[in-house]
């Protein structure tokens, strides 16, 4: 195999790609899509000029065949909705669940020196993304933006990514440089001092992301394992303990504490949805304009169950092409729409996929999550089961897979992961 020579490190050109390829991840979605469309290019160059053959063990392990299977579900659903051009969008996006695969196939990297170097470029890649967005809004304050443009959405709009995004490659990225790092590479002291900056800012980004979810599941699984490594009187983990709770500061910014005492309170009636219009709670301007994050997903929750239920929808759903036209419907129904809550998805992945899919896709799915949490724990790989609770938390308050960015963060972490204990299975 052909190889190149990179910081004195020879690394072949397979695992060159693959590790631009996790590098594009946190930038901006063009520059993902023509990373992974180069990818796509090598490994069908590779099948056909240089006729290399693929590992028909690996084609056919459950962390392929899994993806390829929901992708047939979800072409099926939009092939029998009613606007099926809508459907034909959602099909396009859901692409990736097999192109990140193929992809891994082809250049899956054969040894865990190898593994490990190309999470350290997404956790590298991660930091830089989130300087950059850094660096954009401190520009902007400058030229007269309020202090607004630090935190959530507005951090993120350089890059036109959403701040659960961010925040989700960053909390992989501190875990990994955390607890994994140091172990692969020789430090010296100022490369020690310099990993705990980079550390720190990772730690700082992900308060200004503000995503309240990935924070409250993040800090206690962080907190813990760095106690670990505390009380086993390890040095980094000592410092970062400090660090953490050092940037408790943080929080005393209006504008994230804000979020978190707002989105967080819950103090609204009991909901009860009806099929019958006349006898629908329809919630009035200022009731919504005091609904919480936590108040919206409640009402979301209800809807969305009882409306499938209601509506005979159970066992197919309502089709990946009409779902958010009967949602859309029913947040009217309740005075939620419009100009208020329209487009808006059931901020639930688990329950999305329940009314996009029925009970066929739901069982599906949660087979796969329930069978990469086994793999994940039988093989007791810590960041696999640290993304896994991480990403499967965010699942109950987050369509993640609804967007791009969250469909190949999370197809391309667990897929990766997932073949590298078949490959292990193999080879015994």
């Amino acid at each position: 195999m052909n190889k190149t020579i990179i910081f004195g490190q020879s690394i072949s050109w397979n695992l060159l790609l693959l590790s631009l390829i996790v590098a594009c991840i946190p930038f901006p979605i063009k520059m993902g899509n023509a990373a992974m469309i180069l990818g796509i290019l090598f490994v069908v160059y590779q099948l056909i000029v240089k006729q290399i053959k693929l590992d028909r063990k690996k084609i056919w392990s459950f962390a392929i065949i899994s993806p390829i299977l929901f992708f047939i579900l979800i072409l099926i659903s939009a092939l029998f909705s009613q606007d099926i051009s809508a459907g034909l969008k959602q099909v396009e996006k859901n692409l990736l669940l097999i192109l990140m695969p193929f992809i891994l196939i082809g250049i899956y990297p054969p040894t865990k020196v190898d593994r490990e170097f190309v999470i350290r470029v997404f956790s590298f890649a991660s930091i830089i993304s989130f300087f950059i967005l850094f660096i954009v809004a401190i520009f902007r304050i400058i030229g007269g933006a309020n202090f607004d443009v630090l935190f959530f959405h507005e951090l993120g709009a350089f890059f036109d990514l959403h701040p659960v995004y961010i925040a989700i490659n960053l909390c992989i990225a501190i875990y990994f440089l955390s607890f994994y790092y140091k172990k692969q590479v020789p430090m010296s002291r100022g490369a020690l001092i310099f990993l705990i900056l980079i550390i720190s800012f990772g730690l700082f980004g992900l308060f200004l992301c503000a995503s309240k979810v990935v924070i409250l599941v993040f800090i206690p699984l962080y907190f813990i394992k760095l106690l670990q490594g505390a009380l086993k009187k390890n040095t980094l983990s000592i410092i970062l303990l400090l660090i953490l709770l050092s940037n408790v500061f943080v929080f005393k910014s209006s504008i994230v504490s804000d979020r978190f005492s707002d989105g967080l309170t819950f103090d609204i009636e009991t909901f009860q949805p009806t099929s019958e219009i006349a006898l629908s709670k329809v919630f009035s301007n200022e009731e919504k304009e005091k609904i919480s994050d936590l108040e919206l997903r409640y009402l979301m929750l209800k809807i969305g169950t009882f409306h499938l239920q209601n509506d005979g929808k159970l066992l197919f759903g309502y089709g990946i092409g009409d779902v958010q036209e009967y949602i859309d419907y029913y947040y009217m129904q309740y005075g939620l729409a419009p100009g208020w809550f329209e487009g808006y998805n059931l901020h639930n992945q688990y329950l999305q996929y329940l009314v996009t899919y029925g009970a066929l896709g739901f069982t599906l799915f949660i087979i796969y999550l329930i069978y990469s949490l086994y793999f994940a724990i039988k093989n007791k790989e810590s960041l696999h089961l640290f993304f896994l609770i991480l990403i499967l938390t965010i699942f109950l308050f987050e369509c993640v897979l609804s967007r791009n960015k969250g469909i190949v963060i999370f197809i391309f972490m667990n897929t990766f992961f997932m073949m590298k204990y078949e490959n292990s299975f193999i080879r015994n």
